[in-house]
């Protein structure tokens, strides 16, 4: 009995390949190793392609809600950021609020602003653009849709600011 399960597993085993002592078998192409010679500031493996950049958020209000488009925008360090605001109704307004990260209230200077971290969009300001980026990081920041004092809508996007390239 012992000898017919040994001739079982050995017939699973050869229609699996695994008993194929007599025959070698091909090793499976490799990539080469990434090495510090293969790698740059701008990619891995030579790929020299920079990630794009964002230049622009756009704020889209539609029937009280919002759409913040990139929800998510990359930057480099020392780079400016715009926002937009398109669909207000009369007495909206569009507030912007970086939460503080490290003691920074976002990574953009205060500029044309009375406050860093802080903007304000409506009827009259549709567009904003920040100072230079002066930190790295990811930097969360809230988008909140009023009327008067009330609040209607806010979401929480970010904003990745990269140095390394």
């Amino acid at each position: 009995m012992s000898r017919m399960i040994a001739m079982v597993l050995c017939w699973m085993a050869a229609s699996l390949g695994a008993c194929a002592a007599d025959e070698p078998q091909a090793a499976p192409e490799a990539k080469p190793a990434m090495t510090a010679a293969t790698q740059d500031k701008k990619g891995i493996g030579g790929d020299r392609s920079p990630i794009p950049q964002d230049e622009k958020v756009v704020i889209t209000v539609t029937d009280g809600r919002l759409v913040v488009k990139p929800l998510n925008a990359i930057i480099r360090k020392h780079q400016p950021l715009r926002w937009a605001v398109q669909g207000l109704r009369p007495g909206e307004h569009v507030e912007i609020d970086f939460e503080v990260y490290e003691g920074r209230k976002g990574p953009f200077p205060r500029w044309n602003n009375p406050f860093r971290g802080r903007y304000v969009l409506d009827e009259r300001t549709t567009g904003v653009e920040s100072n230079a980026s002066d930190v790295a990081g990811y930097f969360k920041y809230h988008v909140v849709l009023r009327k008067g004092s009330e609040d209607i809508f806010a979401l929480d996007p970010g904003v990745v600011v990269k140095n390394d390239f």
